[in-house]
């Protein structure tokens, strides 16, 4: 059991067959098999640009520009 998250939607539809084949090649290799049941949840948030400058915009003038604190894109 584990848990996959991705910020790219290409890698998100990719990742599960490659995890897949390669589980399986390596079960085989020692003569067994592999099952993955793969249960995709929700897609990750992209913020809108425009959206976020006109909270940016409405935050600074209601509780400053230097209580604004930028942050790196994160899961």
């Amino acid at each position: 059991m584990g848990t996959l998250r991705l910020q790219n939607k290409a890698a998100r539809e990719q990742v599960p067959g490659n995890i897949e084949r390669i589980a399986s090649n390596v079960a085989a290799t020692h003569g067994g098999t592999a099952e993955l049941d793969f249960m995709l949840g929700y897609d990750c948030c992209h913020n809108d640009p425009e959206v976020t400058a006109q909270v940016r915009f409405v935050g600074e003038r209601v509780i400053g520009a230097a209580n604004i604190i930028d942050s790196k894109v994160s899961l």
